[in-house]
């Protein structure tokens, strides 16, 4: 739901345009790209998930409150930094759990698994969108991102104290 309804939300707070923040995005996607996987492969993964999802925590939070269009510049940086760190090394979890024979059926299943995930957020929060507006959204996007912490916390955790390979 933040990049399907953020043109809109831009919009409805006065900002106009907000190319710039798709932009701040990719630029977080890219400098977490370039040190999450080191850093997972050398300390472990939770060394890598935990300040993911903490970033993706506050830019939601900090997109559903922003008062201006470079609040949104620096959250939509932070939710890049999430995504680029958290996914790739959700996929490595796919990976490792399963024989070499089926990393292929893995990969394809954590990948289809993000596709129906956005798809139906996108779906749930457009239904939501219309009762309870914009800032909702993006604070119950933040409260889910809590929920998911907790999850990994509780149940990913303890898999990965060894390094990622």
């Amino acid at each position: 739901p933040v990049f399907v309804y953020l043109a809109g939300y831009g919009l409805s707070r006065g900002w106009g345009s907000i190319g710039n923040a798709y932009f701040m995005y990719a630029a977080g996607l890219l400098l977490s790209r370039l040190f999450a996987g080191r850093l997972g492969d050398k300390y472990g993964a939770d060394y890598v998930i935990y300040p993911a999802l903490i970033c993706g925590i506050v830019s939601l939070y900090n997109i559903a409150l922003c008062r201006s269009v470079w609040e949104l510049y620096l959250a939509m940086t932070l939710m890049g930094m999430c995504v680029g760190a958290f996914n790739p090394l959700m996929n490595v979890f796919c990976i490792l759990r399963c024989s070499a024979a089926r990393r292929g059926t893995a990969t394809a299943a954590f990948n289809g698994s993000v596709d129906l995930g956005l798809g139906t957020g996108s779906m749930v929060a457009g239904l939501f969108l219309a009762k309870f507006g914009y800032i909702h959204i993006y604070l119950a996007g933040s409260v889910g991102l809590i929920l998911t912490l907790l999850a990994y916390t509780f149940m990913l955790s303890s898999l990965v104290h060894r390094k990622c390979n």
